[in-house]
């Protein structure tokens, strides 16, 4: 999202000072800029989708394995109990009832995270241009 903002702001003041920009010929200069945070922005996306499809995979499976280690334990903490089919069934009922209340999680996080940069998104919309600019100096001087 940092790089996202970036790339904003860095748009929006190369499109209001695009006259200065062209009179003393830094296209190139501002372009390399713009697809250098480009390219971290996409980094990053890549990243997050990753780990995403990763939660995703792992909500996925966490029915098997929630069955799995609770049927384990059962059986293996006393030797009287027996897993028969009522027991099993119900058991196997109410995970996948609660699994469905669970498998929306992995969605809200993500729906959450886009919400927070949404509002980072309106209050960027509110700067000016110049300041924007001057914000970016300020940051990438020592590059």
């Amino acid at each position: 999202m940092k790089h996202k903002d970036e790339r904003a702001k860095l748009t929006n003041a190369i499109l209001s000072d695009i006259k200065v920009i062209k009179l003393y010929g830094w296209e190139k200069t501002f372009m390399e800029k713009v697809l250098g945070i480009r390219k971290q922005e996409l980094q990053a996306l890549k990243k997050s989708q990753i780990l995403f499809s990763a939660s995703l995979a792992s909500f996925h499976s966490s029915t098997f394995l929630i069955a799995f280690v609770m049927f384990a334990v059962y059986t293996l903490v006393d030797t009287s109990h027996v897993l028969d089919a009522q027991k099993a069934f119900v058991s196997l009922t109410l995970i996948n009832i609660l699994n469905t209340a669970h498998s929306f999680l992995p969605f809200s996080i993500n729906a959450a995270v886009q919400f927070c940069f949404s509002e980072r998104l309106r209050t960027l919309a509110k700067q000016s241009p110049r300041t924007i600019l001057k914000s970016f100096e300020a940051n990438h001087e020592d590059r």
